[in-house]
């Protein structure tokens, strides 16, 4: 009799979970089914690609870095080309009161520009000599629930004027979140455990370079990132049905009895739930409560991208690089700009400028009610300011993400661990979580966190 699983979610971490699980269950005795759902009507959650006169429009994820073994896999398999980033993006810049700075990857270097007083150098330059954070806590969530805001670590460890002039943008660019409210821990655990390796963050930044440890490099899929899932799609050597969404879910003793958007009742003997942490917890309100009520805690703020395309003279206006992140100083409206063409040139033809501007966000949620008019005359006025424009974008597009990027605030790692904790205590069929709210919010960190899924759901049903 054959046996299904099946995958909820069609995203990075659902594609991930169902090729990993197909993978195991057909090397495993009795016959298993994969089917994977997905509400939509194409693969790839918040992975979407639009393409017009020749501009490739990236709605979501642009790119991703030196991918871990289980986004690597499925790029494989995909079979998508994969292009690097040209040299352009390792010039970086910081917007502030208006001006562009441009950063420099070494730590003291960059101490030493013009960004800070002399009295905020001389404290940042200091941090060498700051000791580990110490708590009776412990120093990190895995030791006792200790935790400690980004804003408040960098200001511990550099002081407070840094912290007021770097902690914001460098939520802003990952998290679209309040340095005030995110868990540095959670959000950053390579600082906190470098913290506590080296006991300085600038120690262990050197040694990194000591070490010839290299920036990661961007790489992306050249006809676009949603060609990844499109692809995996095409390719699945399991079932995939999309359009058709699970409105509810219930146990039915050693089996779980799903409700389909569509009327129909289906049958599932393990299930991988792959979807945002607000539809998972809507799903699991039902069989698991504790685990839904933790889930339900997780919040994705707004998020509008703005995407501009710029030709002729007004395209060499702005400064070649990767892109600019936002001081939050009052002075702007907006989180960060990347410049696609300068990063992947292929985006655009004809030597084009595509800029894609990110506004809203959990420290401007006002934003959200604006109209995309308004969005865009913010986006256009802005960068006719700083770059000098003289003319209006040929394009324009506005993506709105009501729910965009999980933030993981103060007390994440303890909420994901209460979540697991509630699904072990239910009696129920076997059943696993997948998404970026749960480790990482990177497509590999995503990717991951589906192959993991998928082994631990084998694990129990194989023993």
């Amino acid at each position: 009799m054959t046996q299904r699983l099946v995958v909820i979610g069609g995203g990075i971490a659902g594609l991930s979970a169902a090729y990993r699980a197909h993978d195991l269950f057909s090397e495993s005795e009795g016959s298993w089914e994969v089917l994977l759902l997905e509400a939509d009507s194409e693969l790839g959650g918040k992975v979407r690609t639009t393409a017009a006169d020749g501009h490739l429009y990236e709605h979501g994820p642009n790119s991703f870095v030196d991918p871990g073994p289980e986004l690597a896999h499925l790029v494989e398999r995909s079979g998508v080309e994969v292009l690097q980033a040209d040299r352009a993006a390792r010039h970086r810049f910081l917007c502030k009161a208006g001006v562009l700075h441009e950063l420099d990857s070494n730590p003291v270097t960059l101490l030493k520009s013009g960004l800070l007083s002399a009295v905020a150098k001389i404290r940042a330059l200091a941090e060498p000599t700051i000791g580990a954070r110490r708590s009776e806590h412990g120093n990190h969530p895995s030791e006792g629930w200790g935790d400690e805001s980004v804003e408040a670590f960098l200001a511990r460890r550099f002081g407070s004027k840094t912290a007021a002039l770097f902690a914001a943008p460098l939520v802003s660019g990952i998290f679209a979140g309040d340095a005030k409210r995110l868990s540095l821990p959670s959000c950053f655990p390579r600082l906190a455990v470098m913290e506590r390796e080296h006991g300085s963050i600038l120690r262990g930044m050197l040694a990194l370079r000591r070490e010839g440890v290299k920036i990661p490099t961007l790489q992306t899929a050249s006809e676009g990132m949603q060609d990844l899932p499109r692809r995996l799609g095409e390719r699945a050597p399991f079932s995939i049905r999309a359009g058709v969404s699970v409105s509810s879910i219930s146990s039915g003793g050693d089996s779980w009895d799903l409700g389909l958007s569509d009327g129909e009742r289906l049958g599932a003997d393990a299930l991988a739930v792959a979807t945002p942490a607000a539809a998972a917890s809507r799903l699991l309100e039902a069989v698991i409560p504790g685990a839904a009520g933790a889930l339900g805690k997780i919040t994705s703020p707004h998020l509008a991208v703005v995407s501009l395309i710029y030709s002729g003279e007004q395209a060499e206006r702005a400064p070649r690089g990767f892109g600019a992140l936002y001081v939050h100083d009052g002075h702007s409206d907006l989180l960060g700009v990347l410049h696609e063409s300068h990063i992947f040139p292929t985006r655009t033809p004809d030597g084009a400028l595509n800029l894609r501007v990110m506004m809203g966000g959990a420290t401007r949620p006002d934003l959200a009610g604006s109209s995309d008019a308004d969005l865009l005359g913010l986006a256009i006025g802005e960068l006719e300011t700083l770059h000098g424009f003289t003319s209006p974008p040929v394009h324009s597009h506005v993506t709105r993400w009501a729910e965009s990027i999980p933030q993981y605030h103060l007390g994440h790692a303890r909420l994901i661990a209460d979540v697991e904790q509630a699904i072990l205590a239910t009696v129920h069929p076997p059943l696993g979580l997948a998404g970026n709210y749960l480790s990482g919010v990177s497509l590999s960190d995503t990717a991951a966190s589906g192959a993991r899924c998928a082994e631990a759901l084998h694990a129990q049903l194989v023993s």
